[in-house]
Protein backbone atom coordinates (compact mmCIF):
# COMPACT_ATOMS: atom_id res chain seq x y z
CA UNK A 1 0.00 0.00 0.00
CA UNK A 2 2.77 2.47 0.47
CA UNK A 3 4.34 1.77 -2.10
CA UNK A 4 1.47 2.62 -3.90
CA UNK A 5 1.07 5.86 -2.29
CA UNK A 6 4.87 7.21 -2.86
CA UNK A 7 3.80 5.87 -6.79
CA UNK A 8 0.80 8.13 -6.98
CA UNK A 9 2.56 11.01 -5.46
CA UNK A 10 5.70 10.90 -8.01
CA UNK A 11 2.67 10.40 -10.27
CA UNK A 12 1.28 13.63 -8.92
CA UNK A 13 4.62 15.48 -8.93
CA UNK A 14 5.57 14.97 -12.35
CA UNK A 15 3.90 17.69 -14.35
CA UNK A 16 6.05 20.44 -12.08
CA UNK A 17 8.42 20.39 -14.46
CA UNK A 18 5.84 23.29 -16.26
CA UNK A 19 5.26 24.68 -13.08
CA UNK A 20 6.58 27.95 -10.71
CA UNK A 21 8.90 26.75 -7.97
CA UNK A 22 6.39 28.44 -5.70
CA UNK A 23 3.71 26.41 -7.13
CA UNK A 24 5.96 23.09 -6.85
CA UNK A 25 6.02 23.57 -3.32
CA UNK A 26 2.47 24.03 -2.37
CA UNK A 27 2.01 20.81 -4.65
CA UNK A 28 4.51 19.07 -2.39
CA UNK A 29 3.31 20.71 0.75
CA UNK A 30 0.00 19.67 0.17
CA UNK A 31 0.43 15.69 -1.01
CA UNK A 32 2.72 15.18 2.12
CA UNK A 33 -0.36 16.24 4.15
CA UNK A 34 -2.29 13.70 2.26
CA UNK A 35 0.13 11.33 2.67
CA UNK A 36 0.46 11.77 6.81
CA UNK A 37 -3.63 11.86 7.00
CA UNK A 38 -2.78 8.24 4.99
CA UNK A 39 -0.50 7.18 7.26
CA UNK A 40 -2.66 7.91 9.92
CA UNK A 41 -5.63 5.95 9.02
CA UNK A 42 -3.44 3.26 8.39
CA UNK A 43 -1.99 3.18 11.50
CA UNK A 44 -6.04 3.16 12.97
CA UNK A 45 -6.84 0.13 10.91
CA UNK A 46 -3.36 -2.02 11.97
CA UNK A 47 -2.61 -1.17 15.31
CA UNK A 48 -5.01 -1.99 18.13
CA UNK A 49 -2.29 -0.89 21.08
CA UNK A 50 -3.32 2.86 21.81
CA UNK A 51 -0.60 3.34 23.62
CA UNK A 52 1.77 2.01 19.86
CA UNK A 53 -0.77 4.04 17.99
CA UNK A 54 -0.21 7.07 19.90
CA UNK A 55 3.64 7.16 19.55
CA UNK A 56 3.89 5.91 15.89
CA UNK A 57 1.62 8.96 14.96
CA UNK A 58 3.50 11.69 17.53
CA UNK A 59 6.74 10.50 15.94
CA UNK A 60 5.71 11.16 12.41
CA UNK A 61 4.49 14.80 13.65
CA UNK A 62 7.35 15.62 15.17
CA UNK A 63 9.39 14.59 12.11
CA UNK A 64 7.11 16.26 9.89
CA UNK A 65 7.14 19.28 12.14
CA UNK A 66 11.15 18.94 11.77
CA UNK A 67 11.03 18.47 7.95
CA UNK A 68 9.22 21.82 7.40
CA UNK A 69 11.64 23.60 10.02
CA UNK A 70 14.56 22.32 7.97
CA UNK A 71 13.35 22.48 4.28
CA UNK A 72 11.43 26.37 4.90
CA UNK A 73 12.59 27.97 7.45
CA UNK A 74 16.32 26.84 7.13
CA UNK A 75 16.69 24.83 10.52
CA UNK A 76 20.19 23.56 10.94
CA UNK A 77 19.92 19.93 12.29
CA UNK A 78 22.60 18.01 13.41
CA UNK A 79 24.94 16.09 10.08
CA UNK A 80 22.76 17.97 8.12
CA UNK A 81 25.29 19.72 6.07
CA UNK A 82 28.60 18.14 3.51
CA UNK A 83 27.35 14.40 3.37
CA UNK A 84 23.50 15.62 2.66
CA UNK A 85 24.73 18.12 -0.15
CA UNK A 86 26.87 15.42 -1.56
CA UNK A 87 23.89 13.15 -1.98
CA UNK A 88 21.61 15.71 -3.51
CA UNK A 89 24.31 16.74 -6.04
CA UNK A 90 25.18 13.07 -6.66
CA UNK A 91 21.41 12.68 -7.04
CA UNK A 92 21.09 15.72 -9.67
CA UNK A 93 24.08 13.81 -11.56
CA UNK A 94 22.25 10.67 -12.02
CA UNK A 95 19.53 12.80 -12.73
CA UNK A 96 20.89 14.35 -15.62
CA UNK A 97 23.15 10.87 -16.93
CA UNK A 98 20.05 8.46 -15.90
CA UNK A 99 20.23 7.76 -20.23
CA UNK A 100 23.44 6.70 -20.02
CA UNK A 101 22.68 4.77 -17.65
CA UNK A 102 25.43 5.60 -15.30
CA UNK A 103 24.65 4.35 -11.61
CA UNK A 104 26.89 2.60 -9.61
CA UNK A 105 25.39 3.32 -6.37
CA UNK A 106 22.61 2.83 -4.43
CA UNK A 107 21.05 5.49 -2.31
CA UNK A 108 22.36 8.39 -5.31
CA UNK A 109 21.08 5.94 -7.55
CA UNK A 110 17.41 6.02 -5.96
CA UNK A 111 17.85 10.43 -5.47
CA UNK A 112 18.33 10.51 -8.90
CA UNK A 113 15.50 8.19 -10.59
CA UNK A 114 13.05 10.24 -8.05
CA UNK A 115 14.81 13.38 -9.00
CA UNK A 116 14.08 12.41 -13.10
CA UNK A 117 10.53 12.07 -11.85
CA UNK A 118 9.87 15.00 -9.76
CA UNK A 119 12.44 17.86 -11.13
CA UNK A 120 15.21 17.37 -8.22
CA UNK A 121 12.43 17.74 -5.32
CA UNK A 122 14.36 17.59 -2.49
CA UNK A 123 11.59 18.25 -0.29
CA UNK A 124 9.51 14.98 -0.95
CA UNK A 125 12.89 12.98 -1.17
CA UNK A 126 13.93 13.86 2.49
CA UNK A 127 10.04 12.91 3.13
CA UNK A 128 10.58 9.58 2.45
CA UNK A 129 13.04 9.19 5.07
CA UNK A 130 10.08 10.31 7.13
CA UNK A 131 8.40 7.29 5.46
CA UNK A 132 11.29 5.11 6.39
CA UNK A 133 10.69 5.65 9.89
CA UNK A 134 6.97 4.79 9.54
CA UNK A 135 8.23 1.53 7.92
CA UNK A 136 10.66 0.64 10.71
CA UNK A 137 8.59 1.45 13.38
CA UNK A 138 5.75 -0.93 12.06
CA UNK A 139 8.12 -3.82 11.30
CA UNK A 140 9.98 -3.36 15.01
CA UNK A 141 5.87 -3.57 16.77
CA UNK A 142 5.75 -6.66 14.74
CA UNK A 143 8.91 -8.67 15.59
CA UNK A 144 7.95 -7.52 19.49
CA UNK A 145 4.81 -9.39 19.13
CA UNK A 146 5.83 -12.22 17.41
CA UNK A 147 8.41 -12.46 20.56
CA UNK A 148 5.44 -11.87 22.78
CA UNK A 149 7.72 -9.20 24.65
CA UNK A 150 6.10 -8.03 27.93
CA UNK A 151 4.09 -4.66 27.33
CA UNK A 152 5.82 -2.45 29.39
CA UNK A 153 9.46 -3.15 27.59
CA UNK A 154 7.09 -3.04 24.50
CA UNK A 155 6.35 -0.02 24.90
CA UNK A 156 9.30 1.57 26.07
CA UNK A 157 11.42 0.10 23.29
CA UNK A 158 9.45 1.84 20.86
CA UNK A 159 9.25 4.88 23.02
CA UNK A 160 12.62 4.94 22.67
CA UNK A 161 12.97 4.43 18.87
CA UNK A 162 10.36 7.33 18.59
CA UNK A 163 12.59 9.74 20.32
CA UNK A 164 15.55 8.42 20.08
CA UNK A 165 17.74 11.64 18.76
CA UNK A 166 19.54 10.26 15.81
CA UNK A 167 16.00 8.73 14.94
CA UNK A 168 14.85 11.95 14.37
CA UNK A 169 17.56 12.69 12.87
CA UNK A 170 17.96 10.69 10.01
CA UNK A 171 14.36 10.63 9.26
CA UNK A 172 14.35 13.73 8.48
CA UNK A 173 17.74 14.89 6.02
CA UNK A 174 19.10 13.98 3.10
CA UNK A 175 20.99 10.70 4.45
CA UNK A 176 20.76 7.13 3.64
CA UNK A 177 20.98 6.07 7.26
CA UNK A 178 17.17 5.59 7.48
CA UNK A 179 16.88 3.50 4.37
CA UNK A 180 20.13 0.93 5.37
CA UNK A 181 18.12 0.86 8.74
CA UNK A 182 14.66 -0.42 6.76
CA UNK A 183 16.84 -2.54 4.96
CA UNK A 184 18.41 -4.32 8.54
CA UNK A 185 15.26 -4.49 9.95
CA UNK A 186 13.50 -5.97 7.41
CA UNK A 187 16.58 -8.73 6.94
CA UNK A 188 15.66 -9.34 10.38
CA UNK A 189 12.17 -9.58 10.27
CA UNK A 190 12.36 -12.56 7.64
CA UNK A 191 14.97 -13.74 9.70
CA UNK A 192 12.76 -14.05 12.43
CA UNK A 193 9.97 -15.48 10.03
CA UNK A 194 12.36 -18.67 8.74
CA UNK A 195 13.26 -19.52 12.55
CA UNK A 196 9.19 -19.41 12.83
CA UNK A 197 8.70 -22.05 10.09
CA UNK A 198 7.19 -19.68 7.83
CA UNK A 199 9.34 -21.16 4.90
CA UNK A 200 12.73 -21.21 3.38
CA UNK A 201 11.99 -18.63 0.73
CA UNK A 202 12.62 -16.19 3.87
CA UNK A 203 16.27 -16.74 4.91
CA UNK A 204 16.44 -15.59 0.76
CA UNK A 205 14.38 -12.77 1.16
CA UNK A 206 16.22 -12.25 4.44
CA UNK A 207 19.48 -12.29 2.19
CA UNK A 208 17.99 -10.11 -0.27
CA UNK A 209 17.48 -7.14 1.87
CA UNK A 210 20.92 -7.49 3.42
CA UNK A 211 22.45 -7.00 -0.02
CA UNK A 212 20.63 -4.16 -0.72
CA UNK A 213 21.74 -2.66 2.89
CA UNK A 214 25.13 -3.66 1.59
CA UNK A 215 24.58 -2.25 -1.90
CA UNK A 216 23.62 1.16 0.14
CA UNK A 217 26.43 0.72 2.57
CA UNK A 218 29.52 -2.12 2.12
CA UNK A 219 29.93 -2.63 5.56
CA UNK A 220 26.40 -4.28 6.21
CA UNK A 221 27.42 -6.85 4.13
CA UNK A 222 28.41 -8.59 7.33
CA UNK A 223 25.17 -9.54 8.60
CA UNK A 224 24.53 -12.47 5.90
CA UNK A 225 27.05 -14.77 8.42
CA UNK A 226 25.10 -14.52 10.94
CA UNK A 227 21.93 -15.61 8.88
CA UNK A 228 24.40 -18.32 7.30
CA UNK A 229 25.13 -19.61 10.68
CA UNK A 230 21.58 -19.77 11.70
CA UNK A 231 20.50 -21.76 8.23
CA UNK A 232 23.47 -24.15 9.30
CA UNK A 233 22.95 -24.65 12.66
CA UNK A 234 19.08 -24.48 13.57
CA UNK A 235 16.37 -26.70 12.26
CA UNK A 236 13.27 -24.69 12.33
CA UNK A 237 11.18 -27.73 11.56
CA UNK A 238 12.25 -29.50 15.06
CA UNK A 239 12.56 -26.42 16.70
CA UNK A 240 15.86 -27.11 17.92
CA UNK A 241 20.05 -26.49 17.27
CA UNK A 242 21.02 -29.25 15.15
CA UNK A 243 23.84 -29.31 12.39
CA UNK A 244 21.82 -32.09 9.99
CA UNK A 245 22.30 -32.97 6.67
CA UNK A 246 19.16 -30.75 5.59
CA UNK A 247 21.13 -28.12 6.83
CA UNK A 248 23.77 -28.56 5.52
CA UNK A 249 22.34 -28.50 2.18
CA UNK A 250 20.33 -25.35 2.60
CA UNK A 251 23.81 -23.79 3.47
CA UNK A 252 25.29 -24.78 0.90
CA UNK A 253 22.47 -23.41 -1.61
CA UNK A 254 22.17 -20.33 0.18
CA UNK A 255 25.95 -19.97 0.08
CA UNK A 256 25.95 -20.60 -3.75
CA UNK A 257 23.37 -17.92 -4.19
CA UNK A 258 24.85 -15.11 -2.48
CA UNK A 259 28.08 -15.97 -3.95
CA UNK A 260 26.75 -15.46 -7.51
CA UNK A 261 24.53 -12.33 -6.66
CA UNK A 262 28.19 -10.61 -4.91
CA UNK A 263 30.16 -11.37 -8.45
CA UNK A 264 27.33 -10.47 -10.64
CA UNK A 265 26.91 -6.86 -8.48
CA UNK A 266 30.13 -6.49 -6.92
CA UNK A 267 30.86 -3.00 -7.61
CA UNK A 268 27.68 -2.00 -6.31
CA UNK A 269 27.42 -4.40 -3.26
CA UNK A 270 31.64 -4.40 -2.28
CA UNK A 271 31.77 -0.82 -3.76
CA UNK A 272 33.94 0.26 -0.72
CA UNK A 273 35.57 -2.67 0.41
CA UNK A 274 36.97 -2.36 -3.78
CA UNK A 275 38.10 0.95 -3.33
CA UNK A 276 40.18 0.51 0.01
CA UNK A 277 42.46 -2.29 -1.90
CA UNK A 278 43.72 1.02 -3.47
CA UNK A 279 45.83 1.57 -0.88
CA UNK A 280 49.34 0.42 -1.03
CA UNK A 281 48.99 -0.60 2.61
CA UNK A 282 45.91 -1.81 3.52
CA UNK A 283 46.81 -0.65 7.31
CA UNK A 284 46.96 2.76 6.41
CA UNK A 285 43.54 2.96 5.92
CA UNK A 286 42.36 1.47 9.21
CA UNK A 287 44.59 3.61 11.10
CA UNK A 288 42.96 6.63 9.69
CA UNK A 289 41.97 9.54 12.14
CA UNK A 290 40.83 12.58 11.53
CA UNK A 291 38.37 15.28 13.13
CA UNK A 292 37.80 16.98 16.30
CA UNK A 293 36.03 13.84 18.13
CA UNK A 294 38.78 10.97 16.80
CA UNK A 295 39.43 8.74 19.00
CA UNK A 296 41.91 6.14 19.76
CA UNK A 297 44.28 7.89 17.78
CA UNK A 298 47.40 6.62 19.48
CA UNK A 299 46.60 2.85 18.07
CA UNK A 300 48.27 1.84 15.12
CA UNK A 301 48.16 -1.82 13.61
CA UNK A 302 50.15 -3.19 10.72
CA UNK A 303 49.41 -6.43 10.86
CA UNK A 304 46.72 -9.21 11.23
CA UNK A 305 47.28 -10.45 14.55
CA UNK A 306 47.28 -6.44 16.04
CA UNK A 307 43.95 -6.29 13.74
CA UNK A 308 42.84 -9.25 15.93
CA UNK A 309 44.24 -7.81 19.34
CA UNK A 310 42.59 -4.53 19.29
CA UNK A 311 39.24 -5.69 17.77
CA UNK A 312 37.11 -5.22 20.70
CA UNK A 313 38.43 -2.07 21.98
CA UNK A 314 37.37 -0.56 18.99
CA UNK A 315 33.93 -2.13 18.49
CA UNK A 316 33.15 -1.33 22.17
CA UNK A 317 34.74 2.85 21.32
CA UNK A 318 32.59 2.64 17.82
CA UNK A 319 29.03 1.75 20.39
CA UNK A 320 30.10 3.83 23.25
CA UNK A 321 31.99 6.93 21.93
CA UNK A 322 31.92 9.44 22.78
CA UNK A 323 33.47 8.32 26.44
CA UNK A 324 33.75 10.16 29.57
CA UNK A 325 37.49 10.89 29.46
CA UNK A 326 36.77 12.05 25.63
CA UNK A 327 34.22 14.43 26.21
CA UNK A 328 35.12 18.10 25.24
CA UNK A 329 31.88 19.27 26.07
CA UNK A 330 27.92 19.23 27.39
CA UNK A 331 26.76 18.12 23.72
CA UNK A 332 29.12 14.92 24.07
CA UNK A 333 27.74 14.23 27.36
CA UNK A 334 24.51 14.84 25.99
CA UNK A 335 25.50 12.08 23.16
CA UNK A 336 26.74 9.69 25.59
CA UNK A 337 23.42 9.61 27.70
CA UNK A 338 21.02 9.85 25.07
CA UNK A 339 22.73 8.04 22.17
CA UNK A 340 25.78 5.54 23.56
CA UNK A 341 23.99 4.49 27.05
CA UNK A 342 21.46 2.59 24.50
CA UNK A 343 24.16 0.46 22.79
CA UNK A 344 26.20 0.40 25.97
CA UNK A 345 23.26 -1.42 28.06
CA UNK A 346 22.58 -3.84 24.73
CA UNK A 347 26.47 -4.80 25.53
CA UNK A 348 25.57 -5.59 29.49
CA UNK A 349 22.87 -7.19 28.82
CA UNK A 350 24.59 -9.52 26.27
CA UNK A 351 27.41 -10.68 28.60
CA UNK A 352 24.74 -11.24 30.78
CA UNK A 353 22.34 -13.68 29.23
CA UNK A 354 24.90 -16.00 27.48
CA UNK A 355 22.34 -18.82 28.61
CA UNK A 356 19.76 -17.04 26.45
CA UNK A 357 21.58 -16.27 23.38
CA UNK A 358 22.54 -20.39 23.49
CA UNK A 359 19.59 -21.29 23.46
CA UNK A 360 17.82 -18.60 21.92
CA UNK A 361 18.50 -18.89 17.73
CA UNK A 362 17.07 -15.21 17.10
CA UNK A 363 18.81 -13.94 19.97
CA UNK A 364 21.75 -15.62 18.74
CA UNK A 365 21.42 -14.23 15.34
CA UNK A 366 20.96 -10.34 16.88
CA UNK A 367 23.93 -11.02 19.43
CA UNK A 368 26.48 -11.85 16.37
CA UNK A 369 25.03 -9.63 13.98
CA UNK A 370 26.05 -6.95 17.34
CA UNK A 371 29.30 -8.11 17.01
CA UNK A 372 30.41 -8.40 13.42
CA UNK A 373 29.09 -4.69 12.67
CA UNK A 374 30.95 -3.83 15.81
CA UNK A 375 34.38 -5.29 13.97
CA UNK A 376 33.82 -4.35 10.69
CA UNK A 377 32.65 -0.43 11.36
CA UNK A 378 35.20 -0.21 14.70
CA UNK A 379 38.44 -0.51 12.24
CA UNK A 380 36.32 1.95 9.26
CA UNK A 381 34.99 4.72 12.05
CA UNK A 382 37.42 6.89 13.54
CA UNK A 383 35.36 9.87 15.23
CA UNK A 384 32.44 10.18 17.89
CA UNK A 385 30.51 11.64 14.96
CA UNK A 386 30.67 9.14 12.29
CA UNK A 387 30.15 6.42 14.59
CA UNK A 388 27.07 7.71 15.60
CA UNK A 389 26.05 7.71 12.02
CA UNK A 390 27.02 3.98 11.69
CA UNK A 391 25.57 2.54 14.74
CA UNK A 392 22.02 3.74 13.87
CA UNK A 393 22.13 1.56 11.34
CA UNK A 394 21.45 -1.30 13.09
CA UNK A 395 19.66 0.49 16.28
CA UNK A 396 16.73 -2.04 15.73
CA UNK A 397 19.16 -4.83 16.29
CA UNK A 398 20.16 -2.93 19.43
CA UNK A 399 16.51 -1.79 20.62
CA UNK A 400 15.63 -5.80 19.98
CA UNK A 401 18.35 -7.37 22.10
CA UNK A 402 17.00 -5.16 25.29
CA UNK A 403 13.99 -5.89 24.29
CA UNK A 404 14.14 -10.25 24.28
CA UNK A 405 17.12 -9.93 27.16
CA UNK A 406 14.12 -7.97 29.46
CA UNK A 407 10.75 -8.76 28.11
CA UNK A 408 10.98 -12.33 26.60
CA UNK A 409 8.49 -14.60 27.92
CA UNK A 410 8.70 -18.24 27.55
CA UNK A 411 7.57 -19.06 23.80
CA UNK A 412 6.93 -22.81 22.83
CA UNK A 413 8.61 -21.89 19.37
CA UNK A 414 11.88 -21.73 20.70
CA UNK A 415 13.83 -24.07 23.47
CA UNK A 416 14.21 -22.49 26.13
CA UNK A 417 16.19 -24.43 28.50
Amino acid sequence: MLLLLIFLNVLALMPTYLLSEETTLAVTIVLISIDCLVLFFYTQLRIKNKLVLILINIGLVIRVILLIANQLYGLNILHDGNDTEYYHKQGINFFYNLKNGNIDTLYPSLLGILYFFTDSNRFFAQFLNIVLYFLIFIYLNKILLMNKVKNKIHIFILFIFTFFPQSLIFSVILLRENLVAYFVIMATYFVLRYLRNCGNSNAYISMVFILLASATHAGSIVLIFPLLIIIMLYSPNEKRFNVSIVNLMKTTGFISVVTILVILFKDIILRKFIKETEYDNPFDRLNASRGDSAYLTSINVSNNFEVIIFSPLKSLYFYISPVPFDWRNVLDALTFLLDSSIYLLAIILIIKNFKLIKSNPFMLFLTLSFILVGFVFGYGTFTAGTAMRHRYKVISIVLLIIAISKGVKKDENFNYR
